[in-house]
């Protein structure tokens, strides 16, 4: 398994009643694209974007925050236009990121969680549950916060690890979105060693009264699966020609339940 890879981004709206949310530049067919997207005094009331999956325990709430929503897709490489948003808050953003697999896999979305912190004080600093992973797995973290952030926006991130050893710090974006009293971030690790674990999020500094959410998406580059019967080409004699894909057990030629290449 290769490590996937972050790309872009389009460029962050604030969410109030409603948003148009770009895009990324430069789309790639086979790439994973990830839209957050929270109010955090009101409920997003769009429907699932058409073409888009919403995350498995989608909406995320806690700490505060009224909604944090995850969708994704993997991108056609021809995707155009703006998804549009409605909400009932006065604060809140959205945001689309593009990652890549490895070259030749495919990405995936292992598992997710959405954690909530309470404390009420100068950082956003959640731990979340116990998960399994592996090498090159990519650990994203989407965090979403209210507080008073009139001083600006946050200084300093970490995403840090116990059962894990991690590689280097993405830090994706972050900012007020439009407002003092909110503030979202997006941040990844690679996990470099170990198979279970928390990680633990964390934005500081410019803030106080600081309570919310972070959902978590491990993110993992996978070998391509092949269905059964699968049409490939073969080269026969300086010629590529259709051929389907089988293999020989016991002495006889059958069709595999599934495959990875």
């Amino acid at each position: 398994m290769g490590l996937p890879t972050y790309v872009n981004a389009g460029t962050v709206q604030s969410l109030t009643t409603s948003a148009s949310v770009p895009l990324p530049a430069s789309l790639v067919a086979g790439n994973l694209l990830l839209l957050h997207a929270a109010s955090a005094d009101g409920t997003i009331t769009s429907a699932t974007p058409s073409g888009w999956t919403a995350l498995p325990g989608s909406p995320f709430s806690g700490g505060g925050v009224t909604q944090a929503r995850v969708y994704y897709k993997i991108s056609t490489g021809s995707e155009s236009g703006n998804i549009s948003l409605t909400a009932t808050g006065t604060k809140g953003h959205a945001r689309i990121e593009q990652y890549a697999p490895a070259a030749g896999e495919t990405l995936t979305i292992l598992t997710q969680q959405g954690v909530t912190d309470t404390n009420s004080n100068t950082s956003l600093s959640i731990v979340s549950g116990t998960f399994s992973a592996a090498t090159n797995d990519l650990v994203v973290a989407v965090g979403c916060a209210i507080g008073d952030f009139t001083a600006g926006a946050y200084s300093g991130f970490n995403l840090t690890a116990t059962g894990f050893t991690v590689g280097s710090l993405g830090t994706r974006g972050s900012g007020r979105a439009g407002t003092t009293s909110y503030q979202w971030c997006l941040l990844d690790k690679p996990i470099a060693s170990g198979t279970s674990g928390t990680t633990t999020a964390t934005g500081t500094g410019n803030a106080a009264s600081v309570t919310g959410v972070v959902v978590y998406v491990v993110l993992r580059s996978q070998a391509s699966s092949l269905t059964p019967g699968f049409t490939c080409k073969v080269k026969v004699s300086g010629t590529f020609v259709t051929a389907k894909l089988r293999i020989k057990s016991a002495g006889t030629w059958i069709t595999p339940s599934s495959i990875t290449a």
